[in-house]
């Protein structure tokens, strides 16, 4: 069944001053999203590439330490996306490898791709050194109201388009954020992965997948 939007109040009335952090914490996000877009643009030749890109499809968040990037010894590493490469992206160091891009560049055929990581601009880079699409990032700011450092920008970010979203950080708020939204109709989908193991082949099929159905069930903007 198509998705429909539905406003998204996490099951209780907010209060005035729940409404003001919000106000205050949506300005702030606006005002590093035009300071983000600028870094972002002077690191790839796309001009339209940004930290928000809005269009009809669904969206996939992806972390990179811990997800694309396994946090573990190179010994350690998924046999099945070998052979794998230790790229510098800047400040940021990370794993890369041919199969793994190529998972990865076939969730554009379906959906929107989107960073969703501490990375931020070094994205761009890390993008680039993994061959895959120079995908925007989402700008971050650090919001301890939600319990998830990355939720609020994530909520500011998204507005009510279904999202599939990869951390190795998700915890309670993430996963309620997740099933709040998901009841209103409009499907969410938080998974969590094991920072030592990365992202694994049926991680990025499952989130390819859950793509083609809403598309093929009437997805509407």
């Amino acid at each position: 069944m198509p998705w429909a939007k539905s406003p998204i109040n996490g099951g209780s009335e907010a209060t005035d001053k729940s409404q003001q952090h919000h106000s205050n914490f949506e300005t702030q996000f606006l005002a590093k999203s035009f300071e983000m877009v600028s870094a972002a643009r002077s690191l790839t030749d796309t001009p339209t590439k940004t930290g928000k890109v809005m269009t009809d499809r669904p969206l996939i968040l992806l972390d990179i330490d811990g997800v694309c990037s396994p946090m573990c010894a190179s010994h350690d590493l998924d046999d099945r996306w070998a052979p794998w490469s230790r790229v510098s992206c800047g400040w940021n160091k990370g794993w890369v490898s041919v199969p793994l891009a190529d998972a990865l560049t076939s969730l554009s055929e379906c959906a929107d791709v989107w960073w969703c990581t501490g990375w931020e601009d070094e994205a761009i880079v890390y993008s680039r050194e993994l061959g895959v699409p120079d995908w925007p990032y989402l700008p971050l700011l650090n919001d301890a109201d939600q319990g998830m450092f990355k939720l609020s920008s994530v909520i500011a970010g998204v507005g009510d388009r279904p999202v599939w979203w990869f951390d190795d950080e998700h915890n309670a708020a993430s996963h309620q954020w997740s099933a709040d939204r998901s009841a209103a109709g409009v499907p969410t989908v938080t998974l969590h992965i094991d920072d030592q193991l990365g992202l694994r082949s049926e991680d990025v099929a499952a989130a390819q997948h859950w793509a083609l159905q809403l598309q093929a069930g009437g997805y509407n903007s």
